[in-house]
């Protein structure tokens, strides 16, 4: 599922379903449907950019416990926080009401 969030920003959610045959580690953890995203945006110079978040749940913390998280303040309209830094771009802005606010 892909959100519009506006000012040039889509969100695509990402599950996490492991292929337990080739991973046995993953046993007895659950698959999560909506683990992450993928925020895709432009840059400044108009060329397209994209990056990963992951949100913050049971399955998260077990199989990278240290690794950053953005917690889920409502589902619909999607809201999360913190906000969202590109480490590639320096894109900034936070997501709140299904929107991308810059920030």
């Amino acid at each position: 599922m892909e959100l519009d969030l506006g000012e040039n920003h889509k969100l695509r959610f990402v599950g996490w379903r492991p292929d337990r045959s080739v991973n046995p580690q993953f046993d007895g953890i659950p698959d999560v449907d909506k683990y992450g995203a993928i925020i895709e945006h432009r840059k400044p110079d108009g060329t397209r950019c994209a990056g990963m978040i992951v949100f913050d749940g049971d399955v998260s913390r077990r199989i990278e416990p240290d690794r950053e998280r953005w917690t889920v303040e409502s589902w619909d309209p999607l809201t999360i926080s913190p906000s969202v830094l590109c480490t590639d771009c320096g894109d900034h802005g936070f997501i709140r009401e299904g929107k991308w606010v810059k920030a």
